[in-house]
């Protein structure tokens, strides 16, 4: 039974690689409908098996190396993700995630310097902390992050919002292979070769929010997309920390709006040291 049980799953997961890459959206509706109706005790694995009663014919995919690809069955899957009302079918993986903890920062891609400068504090009173720094990989307060915990020596991972082997933003490249050297990942759960396009970071984003135990918010904008992932993380119950907005600056008036909404308000960096 137990041979049975292990073939099955194998065969699940490489079904989940196979629909990751060709019929994504479809595997999304399936599961929620299954979500909304009365099959809610069900677990993934069970869904999936309902799933893929519906989607067949997928041509099998033989991933190339050093990729790796985790499936929401795998033991290695983040188990957090799965509490997403969409979670990823799986992760496709350079490097190693690793057991955490995780804290997330993420902010806007053009920062003041004041937001600049207490990124930098943040990231290095956690790094320091031993804990492993989540952040988008993008310009910005993301890069300082990601910058300034491999400067402390420390573990980070970005979330990317395309394959990756279409690293976006080129010009990063350096700091992507840092983050692999130092013992990161670079994370996205779409296939290798998918280009980056606007609407996949704020698919992006709830990844990061899932995987933070806290998250720290440098700066955002009433429509910041950094913004909607303090509000996913908020929402599903993680500690938020808010650099205290500078008043009246629009720049900030997400930031202010997500403190309202019952996020810590971050005067020092040096507070954290406290938690």
């Amino acid at each position: 039974m137990a041979e049975l049980a292990n073939k099955l799953s194998n065969s699940l997961e490489e079904k989940l690689l196979s629909a990751a890459f060709f019929c994504r959206r479809d595997f999304f509706k399936l599961w929620n409908q299954i979500r909304n109706s009365e099959d809610t005790y069900l677990t993934p694995e069970e869904k999936c098996q309902l799933i893929f009663e519906k989607l067949e014919g997928l041509s099998p995919i033989h991933l190339q190396p050093p990729i790796r690809f985790i499936s929401m069955l795998s033991a290695e899957y983040p188990q957090i993700l799965l509490e997403l009302p969409q979670p990823p079918l799986g992760l496709f993986i350079l490097g190693s995630i690793g057991a955490g903890p995780f804290v997330g920062i993420v902010g806007s891609r053009k920062p003041t310097p004041y937001s600049q400068r207490v990124t930098r504090d943040v990231a290095r009173i956690w790094s320091s902390q031993g804990l492993c720094i989540v952040s988008g990989g993008a310009y910005g307060i993301d890069s300082i992050a990601h910058q300034t915990t491999l400067e402390n020596n420390g573990k980070t991972i970005a979330v990317l919002g395309g394959g990756l082997r279409r690293l976006y933003p080129k010009t990063h490249i350096r700091i992507f292979e840092e983050i692999l050297k130092k013992g990161g990942a670079l994370v996205s759960e779409y296939p290798p070769e998918t280009d980056v396009r606007p609407y996949f970071f704020p698919e992006r984003n709830r990844i990061i929010a899932a995987l933070s135990d806290s998250l720290f918010l440098a700066q955002a904008h009433e429509k910041s997309g950094s913004l909607l992932t303090a509000r996913a993380a908020l929402d599903m119950g993680r500690e938020i920390f808010v650099l205290r907005p500078i008043q009246g600056d629009v720049l900030y008036a997400g930031s202010q709006s997500l403190i309202e909404a019952g996020a810590h308000c971050l005067i020092d960096a040096k507070e954290l040291h406290q938690r």
